[in-house]
């Protein structure tokens, strides 16, 4: 069983409907692993190697996922993280993405969506992106 305050350990590939309110509900184990390792806050903006699909990382491992990004990316911190926006996990198990997030990576109520755990953070991918990508196609939009 995780530690509060202990790094979490996201994994899977959960499948969700997004609803048209814009308040995503993650799935029943990123949820769990969430409130075990007393993750309720979290800063959610685009990943920089994938502007298109949203990273959602726990407020206190932002710094250290940041200078892992720089050194994977081009960019800076200062530069990708400025859309970022803090978020809360409510206790429904959702999290409200605000539109101009939203519009950043193209997703709208009614879309399917793909929540991968990667470890210390969780990605947020749209179906097309997600299913062109698994069959090693690079979509013109991305």
């Amino acid at each position: 069983m995780p530690q509060e305050n202990s790094p979490p350990d996201f994994r899977g590939i959960h499948e969700a409907t997004f609803p048209s309110d814009g308040r995503l509900h993650l799935p029943s184990p990123l949820f769990s692993q969430a409130i075990a390792t007393g993750c309720r806050e979290f800063w959610l903006g685009p990943l920089p190697a994938e502007p298109s699909v949203l990273a959602l990382v726990p407020a206190n491992q932002l710094e250290e996922w940041a200078q892992t990004q720089a050194k994977m990316s081009a960019l800076s911190p200062e530069v990708f993280l400025r859309p970022y926006r803090r978020i809360a996990l409510r206790s429904q198990a959702r999290i409200g993405i605000p539109h101009v997030l939203q519009a950043m990576a193209g997703i709208r109520g009614g879309q399917i969506l793909y929540l991968l755990g990667t470890g210390h953070h969780i990605e947020i991918w749209r179906d097309d992106l997600y299913k062109a990508r698994s069959a090693g196609i690079r979509l013109a939009s991305s």
